[in-house]
Formats: C-alpha cells, structure tokens, sequence
C-alpha cells in the first residue's frame, strides 16, 4: 500500500479491515474514495497489482482529476 501511496500522491484510497462474523478471520479490502464503487476483496496472489489496474483507469484518472479541480 506505501508503494502506491507514494506512485499516486494524489489518490484517495485505503485499506479497510471488514469482519463479517467472530468466528471466521477478518478480511481486508481495497476501497478507492474517488470511485465510491469500487472495492476490492483481498487474497492471495496480486490484489495490489490489480487495485493499480483500477488506478491507472482513465475513469479514475478522470475523477481524481475532477475532484483536484484539474481540467
């Protein structure tokens, strides 16, 4: 998450930690603020690789753009 925080200064987003139920393990989840519809599960393999997908998205871009006042 660091590498991304640092590679996108200018994105919002975080990890959540969502525990449905004591008896099974929490989980964690990618949440981007900019795109309020989109969180990511996590699991093994390339969950943080995929999340940068999300964020090198021209919709997101085009969001995060908006929301700095960009044109």
């Amino acid at each position: 998450m660091e590498h991304l925080r640092v590679k996108y200064p200018e994105d919002k987003f975080d990890a959540v930690l969502r525990n449905v139920r004591p008896e099974k393990p929490a989980e964690w989840r990618l949440r981007c603020y900019d795109c309020p519809m989109m969180i990511c599960t996590t699991g093994p393999g390339t969950t943080l690789a995929n999340f940068e997908v999300h964020i090198r998205n021209i919709k997101h871009r085009e969001k995060v753009k908006e929301r700095l006042g960009h044109p």
